[in-house]
Parts: structure tokens; sequence; C-alpha cells
């Protein structure tokens, strides 16, 4: 009878009242994110011209480059990148090249969402709207990534000192560890490709200043010896 008493007093024991006598090793992840305000504007325009001269439509589209960028650059604040400017043949079912297409882009780049909005609606007057995205800058999300760091650090610290009371173990250390921020999960703002002539004598149309968000993720994945 006592022998069976023993035996089933053992059954109630707790995994965590093991005591262990060798090291082990497990490994262990953790994540932190977090959505937070998108704070830049990016914006593409682009002006083209086609013709039989390549002479005449490429002035004429530096021409429009030239004054754009002139009136972007009122405004403080705002990166100003030319971007491609190229001239290419347009083959008619013949083989043949009539025409040629001249084409320039303007990249326009500002923490002032909402005065780049005005701007870039204003810029159709010489070009037309390519892209358009609201973003995080990168020292916001640099800010953010920190913030989060301290969190999934926490979040490190409480399973891996689950799992070592959980099983009987005295301590752990870190043995190996492998940081990596997660891709960036925003929303791209796609506009509407018009063409020159439907933007020539229309009013400058304002742009939503509608940013969204974007959820900036950090992740980590390490191997940590439990020690008795």
């Amino acid at each position: 009878m006592n022998k069976l008493l023993f035996c089933l007093s053992l059954l109630f024991i707790s995994p965590g009242s093991w005591a262990q006598t060798t090291p082990a090793s497990t490994q262990l992840d953790a994540q932190a994110s977090q959505s937070v305000d998108n704070d830049e504007l990016w914006v593409s325009l682009i002006v083209s011209r086609d013709g039989p001269n390549t002479t005449d439509i490429t002035q004429a589209v530096l021409t429009q480059l030239q004054a754009a960028t002139a009136h972007a650059r009122k405004l403080d604040g705002v990166q100003l990148q030319v971007g491609q400017v190229n001239t290419s043949p347009i083959w008619d079912n013949k083989g043949k090249t009539p025409n040629w297409s001249a084409q320039a882009e303007l990249v326009l780049v500002s923490k002032n969402t909402a005065a780049l909005a005005q701007l870039s609606s204003e810029l159709t007057r010489w070009m037309r709207i390519n892209s358009l995205q609201f973003r995080l800058s990168n020292e916001k999300r640099l800010l953010t990534e920190k913030a989060l760091i301290h969190d999934m650090a926490v979040n490190f610290r409480d399973k891996a000192s689950s799992i070592t009371q959980a099983f009987g173990f005295g301590g752990y250390s870190i043995k190996s560890l492998n940081f990596s921020p997660a891709p960036e999960r925003g929303v791209v703002a796609p506009m509407l490709m018009m063409s020159r002539s439907a933007v020539a004598d229309a009013p400058a149309v304002s742009i939503p200043n509608e940013g969204g968000k974007t959820t900036v993720s950090v992740a980590m994945q390490a191997t940590i010896e439990l020690r008795p």
C-alpha cells in the first residue's frame, strides 16, 4: 500500500518542480509591431511629347521640366530630383520610325505632405502625375524600431523565464541572437493617369492628404542554454 501511495504522489508533482541536473538548449523567437502614421509624401511627375523631330520634342520636354522645377523650388523643405530623360522611337506597322517620343521625370519628396500635395496639383500645368505614395520617413521608422526593440526584448525575456521555470532549470544564457526588421506594410495611393491634353486647360484639383499608416515590425530568433 505504501508503495502505491508513493507512485500516485509522483503523478501530482508539477513539471516545474523537477530539478534539472544537465544543461539543455532551445530556440526562441519574439516579435513586436506597431502601426504609425505616414509622415512623408513621394510624388513622380512626367512630361512627354511625340513628333518627327527629336530636337523639337526634346526641347519641348526640357522646357516643361524646367518650368515645373522652378515652380517646385518655391516650396521650402521639398527634395527635388530629375529622373529619367529619354527619347525613344515610335515604330509603325512597316517597321519604320516616322515619329519619336521624348519623356522626362521629376521626383518630389517632403514631410510637409499637405503643401506637397497642393504643389503637385499645381505642377499639372506642366507635367502629369505618374504616381504618388505616402510613406514612412527613415527618421520615424528608426525611432519606431528603437521603441519596438525594447518591447520585443521584454517579450523575449518573459518567454525565456517561463520556459526556464516550467522545466525546472535554474537560469538561462543567450548563445546566439539574430535580429531582423520585418518588411513594412503600408498603403500606396494610386493616382489616375492623365494625358497632357486632359490637364492642359483644366483647373488644378486638390489632392487628398490622407496619408494612411504603415506597420513597422521587428523580429528576433535566439538560441538559449538552460542551466541547472
